[in-house]
């Protein structure tokens, strides 16, 4: 019996839509009523500073085959709104594939403050649409999940340009996109986990392929106790001298200009570490960059 499609109306433009409920943090699917969740965020970031705002999301136990979430914040740093949000539609078919997710997912903060010297602090907005294939357990009780992203990154950033008629820089606009193909394997046993990722990205400008291993080494019976080993190789399949975008690997953390492609919530890894560097009397400064090295972004996958 479909329990979702039991409300008609005989007037209005949504007839068969249940009524809207606003409700607090989360909770069971109803099929009476069409559920927005609502909850209080926060966000820090280098460029953004603190960030307040709220998050409306749709998500429920059992999955929703269609899901949202919008985080709009305000940035007390630029005094501006940014944030970001995802549509998804989850599909579970009868063959190979446990369930295929198209997802969009879009986000703006900014990545530059008083760039050149100037008052200006310069935005990106990020569009990342995909197709992720799960792939079944054979037996369902396996350890080893699979699955396959197809996914395409296009940033829309603003830059600073130089204008001859006006002796100084000037906002500007520059865009690009770059391809994502990602193959991940992933073995949960519980001694010894491991898994790992292949990537092959390409744009018009360069085409590179790397992978990331991962192995934890148990040394205790608790299963959480252990040693990580990560291993990481690419190579470059052609690459043009581009001047406007830099897509090298970087064994360093990534600054604004160059993590954008990623999460731009998190800290900025090179600007934390060097007011740490400069001075002894910041000891926050020293905490901060230990948390986020704690929980790395993968910047140099989609450098920029």
């Amino acid at each position: 019996m479909q329990r979702k499609n039991n409300i008609t109306r005989t007037t209005g433009i949504f007839k068969g839509v249940e009524p809207l409920r606003l409700k607090l943090l989360g909770g069971i699917e109803d099929p009476r009523t069409t559920n927005l969740y609502v909850a209080p965020i926060v966000g820090w970031n280098y460029y953004n500073h603190a960030m307040l705002g709220l998050a409306f999301y749709n998500h429920t136990v059992p999955q929703r085959k269609f899901e949202y979430t919008l985080m709009p914040m305000y940035s007390f740093g630029t005094k501006a709104l940014v944030g970001e949000g995802s549509v998804a539609y989850n599909i579970l078919p009868k063959n190979v594939f446990r369930q295929i997710t198209l997802r969009n997912y879009t986000s703006s903060y900014h990545y530059e403050n008083g760039a050149l010297g100037t008052d200006e602090n310069l935005r990106f907005i990020k569009v990342a649409p995909e197709i992720l294939f799960d792939f079944k357990k054979k037996p369902a009780n396996s350890d080893i999940k699979q699955s396959i992203r197809l996914r395409y990154v296009h940033i829309f950033k603003e830059v600073m340009n130089y204008s001859f008629s006006d002796s100084g820089y000037v906002k500007g606009k520059r865009n690009y996109g770059v391809f994502d193909y990602t193959y991940t394997f992933e073995n949960k046993r519980a001694i010894q986990p491991f898994g790992f990722e292949v990537h092959l990205q390409h744009n018009k400008d360069m085409a590179k392929v790397f992978t990331e291993f991962k192995y934890f080494l148990n040394y205790s019976e608790r299963k959480r106790s252990g040693l990580e080993i990560r291993v990481f190789a690419g190579a470059f399949l052609y690459k043009s001298n581009s001047p406007t975008n830099d897509y090298r690997f970087r064994l360093s953390g990534q600054t604004g200009f160059r993590i954008i492609c990623t999460t731009i919530y998190f800290l900025d890894v090179m600007r934390v570490a060097a007011s740490s560097l400069t001075s002894l009397l910041k000891p926050m400064a020293t905490l901060k960059c230990g948390r986020h090295w704690g929980k790395p972004t993968r910047g140099l996958h989609l450098s920029t």
